[in-house]
């Protein structure tokens, strides 16, 4: 049981910095209107 917490403590820690990188592309195009990339 312990090690499946760890796996998905892992997995949780992925997502959550997935998520955050896209935030914080999100403000970089927010920030520079000119240049804006759509991520797919």
């Amino acid at each position: 049981m312990g090690v499946g917490l760890g796996v998905h403590v892992n997995l949780f820690n992925v997502l959550t910095n997935i998520i955050y990188t896209d935030i914080l592309k999100s403000i970089q195009t927010l920030q520079a209107p000119g240049c804006y990339f759509p991520t797919p």
